[in-house]
C-alpha cells in the first residue's frame, strides 16, 4: 500500500498501514544450538519442544529451567553530577566560577546488575525481519498463530507484550523494580525490559536492539500447544529439511495437515520479498 503526496491518509487506512508494516500476529520462539551439550537447535526442536504428534511444549527458562538472567544496566542519577571545580564542588556551589545551573550538569551514571525472573519469550515481527534476530536468537524456531488461541488460552498463559524502558534513573526506578543499594541489585519487575551493558561474552543491547524484538512473555512453568496452533515452522536450511528422518517426517506431515508452514531460513534470507508477501 503506498502513500500518495498531497493526499490525507484517514484513520482506517493509517491504522492498515500500521499492521502491514508493524504487527506480524504470530508470535515466535527462537531456538538456538546449544554447544555445551553438543546438540543442534533442530535436534532440540523436535526432542525437546516438539512431540511426535506435532504438539509444542515451551518451559520456562528453557531446557535447563534457568530461574534467573543477571545483566549489567546503566542508571542515571540527575541529582549527582560527574563534574567537579577545582575547589571540589560542583560548579553550582560556593567558588568564585560557581553559580551554573544544575539543570545543565551531566549526570552522573552508576551500574547495577539486573535480576530477571526467566520467562518464555515471543517475539511478535513480521516474517520479513526474522533474519535480524537470528543471530542473537537462533536460527529455527516455531510460529504460535495469535488468532488461533483463544482468549482463555491468552488469559491462563499470562501472555503479555514487555514494557520497554529507554532509560533507568534514580527518579523512575521504582517503577520498574527493586534497589538493593547494599548489594548493588536491580530486581526488575516482569514483563519490563531495559538496554544492558555488554560483559565479557555477553554482548549489550541497545533500546532500539530490544524495541525491535516486539516481545511477548508468558511467566508460567509451562506452555502446551495443540498441533493445530502453531503457524509455522523455521528449520536453519533447506538440507536440513531433506536430512529430517522417517519419524520427523512424519511429525511434519502431521503439522502440515493441521495448517502449518514448514520454512528455510536460507531460503528466507535469499529471497526477501517472498517473505512479504
Amino acid at each position: 500500500m503506498g502513500v500518495h503526496a498531497g493526499k490525507e491518509m484517514g484513520y482506517d487506512e493509517a491504522i492498515r498501514l500500521q499492521v502491514d508494516f508493524y504487527l506480524s500476529n504470530i508470535l515466535w520462539h527462537f531456538i538456538k544450538p546449544s554447544p555445551d551439550r553438543g546438540i543442534s537447535a533442530v535436534d532440540l526442536l523436535f526432542n525437546e519442544f516438539m512431540s511426535p504428534e506435532g504438539d509444542i511444549k515451551f518451559l520456562r527458562g528453557g531446557p535447563e529451567k534457568r530461574k534467573e538472567i543477571v545483566r549489567k544496566v546503566q542508571m542515571t542519577d540527575p541529582k549527582v553530577s560527574t563534574s567537579l571545580n577545582l575547589w571540589g564542588e560542583p560548579p553550582w556551589g560556593s567558588g568564585p566560577w560557581g553559580g551554573a545551573s544544575e539543570e545543565n550538569m551531566p549526570p552522573k551514571r552508576f551500574v547495577y546488575e539486573a535480576v530477571e525472573s526467566t520467562a518464555v519469550c515471543f517475539a511478535d515481527i513480521p516474517l520479513h525481519c526474522i533474519g535480524a534476530h537470528k543471530h542473537r536468537y537462533g536460527n529455527s524456531g516455531v510460529a504460535i498463530g495469535i488468532s488461533k488461541l483463544n482468549s482463555e488460552m491468552l488469559n491462563r498463559f499470562e501472555i503479555q507484550p514487555v514494557q520497554y524502558v529507554p532509560r533507568l534513573s534514580h527518579n523512575n526506578m521504582n517503577n520498574f523494580g527493586n534497589l538493593d543499594e547494599d548489594s548493588k541489585l536491580f530486581k526488575l519487575r516482569d514483563f519490563v525490559k531495559v538496554p544492558s551493558l555488554a560483559e565479557d561474552e555477553t554482548p549489550g543491547e541497545t533500546f532500539d536492539e530490544i524495541y525491535a524484538e516486539r516481545e511477548w512473555r508468558s511467566y508460567q512453568s509451562q506452555l502446551n500447544f495443540k498441533a493445530d496452533q502453531v503457524e509455522a515452522l523455521i528449520l536453519p536450511s533447506r538440507e536440513d529439511i531433506r536430512r529430517l528422518s522417517e519419524p520427523r517426517r512424519k511429525t511434519i506431515g502431521l503439522l502440515m495437515a493441521a495448517g502449518c508452514s514448514i520454512l528455510a531460513l536460507d531460503s528466507l534470507l535469499r529471497n526477501p520479498n517472498r517473505s512479504k508477501k
